[in-house]
């Protein structure tokens, strides 16, 4: 049984009229008769009348969140068929069965779309969210401010790197690239505006977040890495800004830290790392080393203590001004699932994609080990200088020469990352000890001990406690081994030159296999293993099958070259010892960590292999006499080629 839709006489006009009708009818029934049936037939007749005419039925309401309209409407046709058409009532059955089914799987994937969004949402709003204070602007902005320069524009779009993704603006960097000289000063006068007034435009202030997944099992949202897709016009501008700012923040940084500075990468801090553990282990100096795994630190950054820094560096007023409120005005949406969430507030952290984050997140945690590790007597002694710390960007290694002083300080490098807000990972962060007699640690975070590790990967290379280097070329060779299956078809294909595919092995097999090679120690084992992979891709290059009675030379002979792996390898080593050698500014701390006084006595008899002796081998020199021949660079790299030649 329909009901009549009584919603109406909720409303007041509705109402009115309904009650005019339903009297009007009423009166027409002549009240003379004394037919009780008559009479209540006529009643029931009007009040039925007026309620089909001034208020209809109500629509049928969905008990289930999933039922549509549509199926209501089957749901009502079929009921007409149920005693008159059985054959027609059971094939409705049977659609709304199905139409009930797809119906049912949409909600539920609409639900479970809008729930991760809801999740993402709050989730961003918790990470990003802080309570800050408003921003405080420099308000005695010098009259002849620095203006920006054509060339630096030009320069800015020349590098900006191209096949990225835009912005909300969805203005491609390949256009920007486009530009002529007089677009380009154009363009130049608008940033000066911007500059000069700090009234950013409405789409530099918003940025789009990508979920980038840091594991292959990610299930939860802390799991993912959010990179910002900004206005590739805002990038250019802030690469100037970038390129102004960058001597005086690199003039306050400490030679420990070697994270997105000019002509340092994750190669030297793996090079420090490994060469002061070899050298400790050589003098029988035990080394405990803590790294540092920080929870979320580029989403970290308090922007009021960012700026309160970036003043006392004494950068240029405007600059300042410009970033303080291009941070404090920032909004961002997370694009999942082809949609984007409404806009959220940016509070704090620096964006993951900026040109600008490396270097103020440099500047910032920089403030950390400056109060607690500047100055201090406790790490590793080398020519009468403490090094307590390599650092690249937030992947941070402590090292102490004794148990107790490495846990000074972590408590101190804990404590005071707190107050700025970067939390350590407890979970994350390993202890490792490097000694000749090994043995157990009990360094604790807070109340937690933390785990002590064998082998830990830092920075992309494998630190073993007893310094064995065969287990970083091993797993080198298998990641090189697991790559070459996706270029299988293209590299054992006998239609291509041979050039070609060796152009491609080198490209995208070798360049797998010898990263961080400068850091590597060779042995004769290493040597030998590395020797026979080269040979096993040439092997699949032709197709020889392992069971194949083929000497060496003969696949080398069917390649049309020579074994290019060993000389590669040797040849970078010794061009990286020239070239930290040679640039006595840049590398002194590696040069001191090399050359440097170690305490402590040499064992007897014969030595572990080590790095520089793997260059003195092969240039058959001595240690004085490789050092001393490095300086002349002409010199030396004939001093190397005979080497190169010789394998």
């Amino acid at each position: 049984m329909r009901r009549a839709n009584l919603e109406k006489l909720k409303n007041a006009a509705d109402k009115q009229q309904v009650q005019q009708h339903l009297n009007d009818s009423i009166c027409s029934i002549t009240t003379a008769t004394t037919d009780v049936q008559k009479y209540w037939h006529s009643l029931k007749q009007c009040i039925q009348e007026t309620t089909e005419t001034m208020l209809g039925h109500q629509a049928p309401k969905k008990k289930q969140l999933w039922m549509t309209q549509h199926i209501l409407d089957q749901m009502s046709e079929q009921r007409i068929y149920k005693n008159n058409n059985w054959e027609k009532y059971k094939e409705m059955q049977q659609k709304i069965r199905e139409e009930i089914r797809k119906a049912k799987e949409k909600w539920m994937g609409e639900q479970y779309k809008q729930e991760k969004l809801d999740n993402w949402t709050n989730y961003i709003h918790k990470l990003f969210g802080a309570a800050r204070t408003p921003a405080e602007k420099d308000q005695q902005v010098p009259e002849e401010a620095l203006h920006i320069l054509t060339s630096e524009v030009e320069y800015a779009i020349k590098t900006a790197k191209s096949g990225k993704a835009c912005g909300p603006d969805t203005v491609h960097v390949e256009l920007l690239k486009q530009l002529d000289i007089d677009n380009i000063r154009q363009l130049t006068n608008w940033y000066n505006q911007v500059y000069n007034s700090n009234n950013i435009p409405s789409d530099w202030l918003q940025s789009i977040f990508v979920a980038i997944p840091k594991k292959a099992t990610s299930r939860k949202c802390k799991d993912y890495r959010l990179l910002s897709l900004m206005s590739h016009v805002l990038k250019v501008f802030l690469k100037v800004i970038q390129q102004r700012i960058c001597c005086t923040c690199k003039n306050a940084l400490k030679n420990t830290q070697f994270g997105f500075c000019k002509g340092l990468g994750t190669r030297e801090a793996i090079f420090g790392l490994q060469i002061l553990l070899q050298r400790c282990y050589e003098h029988q100096e035990e080394v405990y080393i803590c790294f540092i795994d920080y929870e979320k630190a580029f989403d970290s950054v308090d922007h009021n203590r960012l700026a309160t820094q970036l003043k006392q560096l004494g950068l240029d007023k405007n600059d300042i001004n410009f970033i303080i409120a291009l941070y404090w005005n920032q909004t961002a949406q997370l694009w999942y699932n082809n949609e984007l969430t409404d806009p959220i507030p940016i509070q704090k952290g620096v964006r993951q994609g900026c040109p600008l984050s490396p270097i103020l997140f440099n500047i910032y945690s920089e403030q950390i080990f400056d109060q607690t590790l500047a100055d201090k007597n406790i790490g590793i002694k080398v020519n009468g200088q403490y090094i307590n710390n390599i650092r690249y960007a937030n992947d941070t290694a402590l090292v102490a020469d004794s148990e107790q002083d490495l846990q000074q300080i972590l408590d101190e490098v804990a404590a005071e990352g707190q107050i700025w807000g970067l939390r350590i990972n407890k979970k994350k962060t390993k202890v490792m000890k490097v000694s000749r007699t090994p043995s157990n640690t009990t360094i604790k975070l807070g109340n937690e001990k933390l785990e002590q590790v064998h082998r830990y990967k830092y920075l992309g290379g494998l630190i073993d406690d007893q310094l064995n280097h065969e287990v970083e070329i091993k797993s080198r060779i298998e990641q090189a081994r697991q790559a070459i299956t996706k270029w299988k078809t293209l590299l054992a294909d006998r239609n291509l030159n041979t050039r070609l595919k060796l152009r491609t092995l080198k490209c995208y097999i070798w360049s797998i296999l010898l990263y961080g090679v400068e850091t590597w120690t060779l042995t004769t084992v290493t040597t030998k293993r590395l020797v026979a992979f080269e040979m096993w891709l040439y092997q699949r290059m032709l197709k020889i099958p392992w069971t194949a009675k083929i000497t060496n030379a003969q696949v080398l002979q069917d390649m049309g070259t020579d074994r290019q792996l060993l000389k590669t390898i040797i040849s970078r080593k010794c061009n990286y010892l020239g070239h930290i050698a040679r640039n006595d500014h840049k590398y002194q701390l590696l040069q001191q960590i090399l050359q440097g006084k170690i305490e402590g006595k040499k064992l007897p008899g014969r030595p572990k292999t080590t790095w520089l002796s793997n260059i003195k081998t092969w240039l058959q020199l001595t240690t004085a006499q490789t050092l001393h021949a490095v300086l002349d660079r002409d010199q030396y790299h004939r001093e190397v080629a005979p080497a190169v030649s010789q394998h």
